[in-house]
């Protein structure tokens, strides 16, 4: 299917991977460069995004992008949610960079919609830090 814009034949028909966006978005250090979107967050941010998203790779790095397109998705999300649920910041901080890092990719036409638009915290005492000033 050709489309009129070659960033919507792109989009619709690669297969990205989860390690393959989240490169898209922060940049590998070599050849591909950051996102705006990455590099309008504060460094301290940043470094606190590369550690969830780091570990986060370990067991996501190949699900293709697609899988996140189905509702049942949040399966695999909460799953993670869970196992860190004995350190609730922790937990609530992989809930903000997954909200941040699917909102990027539903920017740019690599899924269709967020599916952590809506999801709770376990610690409501803390603030969200990628809104801070």
């Amino acid at each position: 299917m050709t489309f009129m814009f070659s960033a919507f034949d792109q989009s619709c028909t690669t297969q990205s991977s989860f390690g393959e966006v989240v490169q898209f978005w922060r940049g590998d250090g070599e050849s591909i460069l950051p996102s705006q979107d990455w590099l309008s967050r504060a460094t301290s941010v940043r470094y606190r995004y590369d550690l969830v998203l780091d570990r986060l790779l370990d067991s996501w790095a190949d699900i293709p992008m697609i899988v996140f397109e189905d509702p049942r998705a949040k399966v695999l999300i909460w799953s993670k949610h869970e196992e860190e649920s004995d350190t609730p910041r922790a937990a609530d901080e992989m809930i903000r960079v997954l909200r941040a890092f699917f909102e990027f990719a539903r920017r740019h036409a690599l899924i269709g919609r967020n599916p952590d638009r809506k999801s709770t915290r376990l610690n409501s005492s803390h603030t969200d830090i990628s809104r801070m000033p």
